[in-house]
């Protein structure tokens, strides 16, 4: 078999949506996993949130064989760690503080979407694991040719994290709040109110509707004929995900009803697997919401921050495990039958 070739990229629009998306999709089913589509991609790039001028320049990695195209690592160098939702600041102070340097780094992932699904994008006649292995080898040459610190996968899938295991990468756990269906087979305002400004600009939206429309779910509120907020989601075959609220004000309950009430009733009238509500929030469990586990994969160059962040994540992936399993038994739901 010939030997697969690895080369850094730019943007998606300049490796193309017939290669992407062929990617991309890999054994997906009728709707495929939304954020990894070049339509999703080149609306976060091409409307100027995710750019170099943000932080998040656009390197995606290409793995070839005799000339075709065959697996693909969302890749961005990052001056920074905003819009990630899997904070590594401590890791980049610690490294400072000893004299290190932590940015630039590589981040693979898409920007400012914390929803899990596959990170390392396989053709679909590919042996996943095997080509997996060659794209995150590359991606770990990748860090010394762009001198950068370190590589990070977020959000990525359990078989995605064993294989990165494999691979020396070290590993990390999280949390999230996903609703499981067992019955059946106003940005802005919003983000001024919290640390950072929002990550999107106004383009983002309005490509992301005209190219993804099918695919897109818009829950509004109104009050006295007025709009007050509102709930952006996106679904494929089997999961809604639940990505942006907005208002322009605080009205009791309407935050619960267009992100949480809603997106289950969707979910339940399309007969889908389950909701992810993204990022953060115990305050979901009471809705039904329960814990899931979340991955991601760190590759370090520098050996000793590589050794001082094993041994945390060692701690952390097990104050995880138990955290989640405490927050499960206060599950809203009756555990037996009467």
């Amino acid at each position: 078999m010939t030997k697969a070739h690895a080369s850094i990229g730019g943007t998606a629009r300049e490796i193309g949506a017939p290669i992407w998306d062929r990617l991309a999709r890999g054994h997906a089913k009728t709707l495929p996993y939304p954020f990894t589509r070049h339509a999703f991609v080149c609306a976060l790039e091409d409307s100027g949130s995710a750019t170099a001028k943000t932080g998040w320049r656009p390197l995606h990695l290409l793995l070839e064989r005799d000339g075709t195209p065959i697996a693909l690592l969302p890749l961005y160098l990052k001056s920074h760690s905003y819009g990630e939702y899997v904070f590594d600041h401590g890791w980049a102070e610690a490294f400072g503080r000893a004299g290190g340097r932590y940015y630039p780094k590589l981040q693979a992932s898409i920007p400012f979407t914390p929803a899990t699904g596959p990170r390392l994008l396989i053709a679909a006649d590919e042996d996943e694991r095997e080509a997996g292995r060659l794209l995150l080898q590359a991606g770990m040459r990748a860090v010394d040719e762009m001198r950068a610190s370190s590589l990070h996968i977020t959000f990525m899938t359990e078989q995605e994290w064993d294989i990165a295991g494999q691979e020396g990468f070290l590993r990390r756990t999280d949390k999230q709040f996903h609703w499981e269906n067992r019955e059946f087979d106003c940005y802005t305002t919003t983000g001024n109110q919290k640390w950072n400004p929002p990550y999107l600009t106004r383009e983002f939206f309005s490509r992301v509707g005209e190219s993804m429309g099918e695919q897109t779910l818009l829950v509004m509120a109104k009050q006295n004929e007025r709009y007050i907020g509102g709930a952006l989601n996106f679904f494929d075959d089997t999961t809604l995900y639940g990505r942006n609220w907005g208002s322009v004000g605080y009205v009791p309950f309407v935050h619960f009803e267009a992100c949480y009430y809603q997106a289950i009733d969707f979910a339940i009238s399309k007969r889908l697997a389950r909701v992810e509500a993204g990022a953060q929030g115990a305050h979901k469990l009471l809705r039904g919401y329960l814990p899931q586990p979340t991955y991601s994969a760190h590759y370090i160059a520098h050996a000793g921050l590589r050794r001082a962040v094993a041994d945390y994540l060692e701690n952390e992936r097990a104050a995880v495990a138990e955290h989640i399993e405490e927050l499960a038994e206060q599950a809203p739901f009756r555990k037996t039958s009467p």
